[in-house]
């Protein structure tokens, strides 16, 4: 039996492989998440074409995770013959539903930009605004982000920045969240005879690890624009009260030598 049980795993993560090399290929040809920012801010009609595309191969990608979970729920629903009390698979159950109304709201806010960008009139589905505000969106290159670093000339670029990075902590320091429950689900199955759970939450860990690391490094970007973005506020205070002395200035001079 624990021969059957070990192929049927084996059998299981090849599944769950097809389906993650899958959602990194859909992956490639997303937007960006400050570029569905800017777009949605845009607004004209071939910014909406471009929106629709983006949404469309997002839904993709949420489908093709509907069914990487759906896959690692039937491998972690352990040995038949010794069912778990809890199986980690539920958590998988979980998330293959959540990534399935995702893409079927993805669908619909690609509709919904498509017939903005025919000039028609399209009101957005409910719960959409999470992925117009740049949820699910490909991350910026690192190329990219150097240089809208070194672009970044006024307050608002430097926010924009803040924004990114701070959304981007909150992402790795849920992701971190997840990796460790997983790792727990792990380390408790009763069926870990051969080791392969233990080997899966030795993985999450590591994941976890990762995470809170460029979680920490996310926060530290965010809290330096959010310090360049209010020394130029500063900055640009203390020469606009410069100009207004100088502007008044000469007002008050004339005034003392009239009454004088």
């Amino acid at each position: 039996m624990r021969t059957i049980y070990s192929r049927t795993f084996l059998a299981g993560l090849a599944v769950v492989a097809i389906a993650t090399g899958a959602a990194a290929q859909d992956r490639a040809g997303l937007l960006t998440s400050i570029e569905v920012k800017e777009l949605v801010a845009s607004a004209q009609r071939n910014d909406h074409a471009r929106l629709r595309d983006h949404f469309a191969a997002l839904a993709d990608t949420y489908a093709a995770d509907a069914q990487r979970h759906k896959a690692m729920a039937q491998v972690l629903s352990g040995n038949p013959n010794h069912p778990p009390a809890v199986s980690p698979g539920v958590h998988h159950v979980r998330l293959a539903a959540v990534a399935t109304k995702s893409a079927s709201t993805l669908g619909e806010l690609s509709n919904h930009h498509g017939r903005l960008a025919a000039g028609q009139a399209s009101q957005a589905p409910a719960n959409s605004a999470r992925f117009e505000n740049g949820e699910g969106a490909a991350a910026p290159t690192d190329a990219q982000l150097r240089e809208l670093s070194a672009g970044a000339r006024t307050a608002s670029d430097h926010r924009a920045l803040e924004e990114y990075f701070s959304e981007l902590a909150q992402r790795y320091t849920s992701a971190a969240q997840d990796h460790t429950a997983m790792a727990q689900r792990y380390r408790l199955h009763p069926n870990d005879r051969a080791g392969s759970f233990t080997a899966l939450a030795i993985h999450c860990e590591r994941l976890a690890k990762q995470s809170r690391e460029s979680a920490d490094t996310a926060k530290a970007a965010a809290a330096e624009n959010r310090q360049l973005a209010l020394a130029i506020v500063g900055t640009t205070m203390r020469s606009q009260a410069i100009r207004d002395v100088a502007i008044t200035a000469p007002g008050r001079r004339h005034s003392n030598s009239v009454s004088v």
